[in-house]
């Protein structure tokens, strides 16, 4: 994972630890969906509507990216509300 710097993040209001946790957070999440993206890429586009306006398209590729990203997002805050540690968890792949 690449270094970050909590400090340098703009999280107002939040400890360092905090910050660190929810960067941790949105960069495990990013690679998830960037994962699915990436296995799709360079294939026929599927399932294409528009979301508001004919120069805004959406994929059947954007759609499931948007799933894994909220899967990881929901799974970490289960598992903090269990009092399970996301930051510990959002550091694992």
């Amino acid at each position: 994972m690449v270094e970050h710097s909590a400090e340098n993040r703009g999280v107002a209001g939040s400890s360092p630890a905090l910050a660190t946790s929810l960067v941790a957070i949105a960069e495990r999440a990013a690679l998830a969906g960037g994962a699915v993206l990436m296995e799709r890429f360079g294939g026929v586009a599927s399932g294409v509507d528009h979301k508001t306006s004919a120069t805004d398209p959406v994929s059947d590729a954007d759609r499931a990216a948007e799933a894994s990203i909220r899967e990881v997002t929901i799974g970490l805050r289960v598992c903090a509300s269990y009092g399970s540690g996301a930051a510990a968890r959002a550091d694992r792949p």
